[in-house]
C-alpha cells in the first residue's frame, strides 16, 4: 500500500504536474502541519509534551514557522523550460523559499489567523480556552526543539470556560478577534488599545524579522545558511542543532567550553521543578477580557468568519448543524453582554458543520462544508425571518456541490471572483459557480496530497495561486506536505481564447519557443 501511494504521487509531482500547473512546488515535513497562511505561516505539531507552568517543552516543541516565497509571474512555464535548457540543469523550486523566523508554540497550534491590515499580528489557537496574540516582530526566533522554552504571547485573550480549539478570525477593518469553543459561546476582544497604546504596532510597521532572526549567539556562517532554509530544512536545522548540542555537552564533561549549557540547564531544572514542586515560578503575561458574549449553538463551535469589511456582522458553524448570523450593533438581551444571533439556517446539512467562509466579491453569499461530504452555497438575502419552526430544507440555499468522498475540511471564495470557491477533504477541488457549469461544477482537482487537506487558502494579491497543508499521520507515508501550485494558464481562459494562444507557438520554430516568456 505504501509503495502504491509513493508510486502513485510521484507520476503526479513528475508527470501530471508538468501538465496541469504552472508551478508546483512540494515540500514534506517531518511533522504534521495543522494551518497555513499565505504570508507564509505554517504550524507543525508534534509528539512532545507541554508543560504550562513552566511554559517549556518535555522532547520536541511544536514550531509556527514565517517564510517568504518568490511567487513566478502567470507564464512562468515556458520561463522556466528556456532557463532549464539554458543552464542545462533543472531550476530547484526550493531555492525560492526563504524561512525569516522560527518561534516555539506554548502548546500544540490548531489554527493560526493574521490581522488582515497587519500580517505580522496574529492569533493563534491551541488545546486551552485561551487565544494567544503575537507581535511576530518582538518575538525572538528559536535555534533548538527538544527540551525548550516556549515563546510567551504578547497578549492572551481570555474568557471561555472550556477549550477554544479552531473558531478564530479577525475583523478585516478593525484590531477585533473573535473566538468560539466547546463552551458554545462567541467571544470578542477589541486589541487596538492594548497594543497601540504600548506603542507596539500600526498598521504600517517596519518589517524587523530578517534582522531580528538570528540572535547575537549564532555565527555569520549559521547565518548565511539560515536565510536559505526551506519548510522542512528546519526540521533538519533544529536535528543538527540538538547533535551539536549533544556534542557540545559531551565536550563540556571533558573541560571544554559549552555556551548553551546554562540556558539548558535552567530550561531542564525548571522541568524538574514542574514535576517536584508544587509552585512554580512563571513571568507574568498581559491579559484582556472580551467585550461581548455571544450565545445561540448548542454545541461546539467549529468555524467562524466576519463580514467582509464588517467589525461587528459574523457567522458561525457548529456540531448542531446550525449556522448563526450575529450582529454586535443588535445589543445585549441581558445587562451580562450576552448577544443572541439575528439570524439562522438550519436543515442545511445533515451532519456536523466544519467550516465556513463569507464571500468577499459578492457578501450575499455564504458557504458551510459539513461532515456530510456536501459544500452548501446559501443566497441570505433568502433567509426565513423565523426558522425555529423549519423542518424542511432550508429555502436559502442557492446550490450543493457534491464530489468529495469524505468530510470537507475547509471551505473557501474565490478573493477575486464571485463565481470561483474550493473546498479540500482528500483532494482540494475549485468549483465553477456559473450557470454554464451547473452540470458539471469541477473546474480543477488538486490531488498532490497524500493525507487529508487540513488548511488551505488562496492567494489575494497573485490570481489563483494556493498554498495547502495535509495531515499524512494516517496514510502509510507519514509525516506532512506543504505545497504551493497553481494551475496553468491554459485552465483559466475560454476555449478561443486558448486556441489563440497556442496557435501562436505552433508556427514557430522550437528554438524560438524557447526563448518566449508570456
Amino acid at each position: 500500500m505504501a509503495s502504491n501511494l509513493f508510486e502513485n504521487y510521484e507520476t503526479f509531482k513528475d508527470q501530471t504536474a508538468n501538465l496541469l500547473y504552472d508551478y508546483f512546488y512540494p515540500h514534506k515535513l517531518e511533522w504534521p502541519a495543522s494551518c497555513c497562511r499565505w504570508e507564509i505561516f505554517f504550524g507543525c505539531r508534534t509528539d512532545g509534551k507541554y508543560h504550562e507552568k513552566v511554559n517549556a517543552w518535555q522532547g520536541l516543541g511544536s514550531l509556527v514557522v514565517m517564510g517568504y516565497l518568490d511567487i513566478p509571474q502567470p507564464g512562468f512555464k515556458l520561463e522556466k523550460e528556456r532557463k532549464r535548457m539554458t543552464l542545462g540543469k533543472k531550476y530547484d523550486p526550493n531555492q525560492r523559499i526563504e524561512i525569516q523566523k522560527i518561534f516555539v508554540h506554548p502548546g500544540e497550534i490548531n489554527c493560526l489567523k493574521c490581522w488582515p491590515k497587519n500580517k505580522r499580528i496574529i492569533a493563534t489557537h491551541s488545546d486551552t480556552k485561551n487565544v494567544y496574540l503575537w507581535d511576530i516582530n518582538s518575538q525572538k526566533s528559536a535555534h533548538d526543539r527538544i527540551n525548550i522554552e516556549a515563546n510567551q504571547p504578547d497578549l492572551i485573550l481570555s474568557g471561555h470556560t472550556d477549550v477554544a480549539a479552531y473558531a478564530l478570525d479577525w475583523s478585516s477593518t478593525e484590531p477585533i478577534v473573535a473566538s468560539g469553543g466547546r463552551d458554545r459561546q462567541i467571544l470578542l476582544w477589541n486589541v487596538e488599545h492594548y497594543f497601540n497604546s504600548m506603542g507596539k504596532i500600526t498598521e504600517e510597521e517596519k518589517d524587523q524579522t530578517n534582522q531580528d532572526y538570528m540572535s547575537d549567539n549564532e555565527d555569520s556562517s549559521n547565518a548565511q545558511n539560515s536565510k536559505q532554509m526551506l519548510p522542512d530544512q528546519a526540521n533538519n536545522y533544529s536535528s543538527n542543532l540538538e547533535n551539536k548540542d549533544s556534542r557540545n555537552r559531551e565536550e563540556g564533561m571533558n573541560g571544554k567550553s559549552y555556551k548553551n549549557q546554562s540556558s539548558v540547564s535552567r530550561i531542564q531544572k525548571s522541568l524538574q521543578s514542574y514535576l517536584t514542586d508544587s509552585k512554580p515560578q512563571r513571568k507574568s503575561i498581559s491579559s484582556l477580557e472580551p467585550y461581548a458574549r455571544l450565545k445561540g449553538h448548542l454545541g461546539n463551535i467549529e468555524d467562524l468568519v466576519f463580514k467582509p469589511d464588517s467589525s461587528c456582522e459574523l457567522v458561525s458553524v457548529g456540531i448542531d448543524r446550525y449556522i448563526l448570523f450575529w450582529d454586535t450593533r443588535a445589543g445585549s438581551v441581558s445587562g451580562k453582554g450576552n448577544i443572541k444571533p439575528v439570524q439562522k439556517a438550519l436543515m442545511v446539512h445533515h451532519d456536523d458543520i466544519n467550516t465556513v467562509d463569507w464571500s468577499k466579491s459578492d457578501t450575499n453569499y455564504i458557504a458551510t462544508g459539513s461532515n456530510d461530504k456536501k459544500v452548501a452555497i446559501i443566497d441570505i438575502r433568502k433567509l426565513p425571518s423565523d426558522s425555529s419552526e423549519q423542518t424542511e430544507r432550508c429555502p436559502a440555499i442557492c446550490k450543493v456541490l457534491e464530489g468529495h468522498t469524505s468530510s470537507i475540511n475547509v471551505v473557501r471564495f474565490s478573493p477575486f471572483s464571485p463565481h470561483y470557491i474550493a473546498s479540500s477533504s482528500e483532494f482540494l477541488i475549485i468549483w465553477d459557480l456559473r450557470e454554464q457549469a451547473k452540470n458539471d461544477p469541477v473546474f480543477f482537482k488538486h490531488a498532490g496530497h497524500v493525507g487529508q487537506i487540513v488548511d488551505f487558502e488562496w492567494n489575494s494579491s497573485q490570481p489563483w495561486s494556493f498554498i495547502s497543508a495535509s495531515d499524512d499521520i494516517d496514510q502509510p507515508l507519514p509525516g506532512c506536505s506543504l505545497q504551493f501550485f497553481r494551475p496553468i494558464d491554459l485552465l483559466l481562459m475560454d476555449e478561443l481564447e486558448a486556441e489563440q494562444y497556442l496557435e501562436k507557438y505552433s508556427n514557430l520554430p522550437d528554438n524560438d519557443v524557447e526563448m518566449i516568456a508570456v
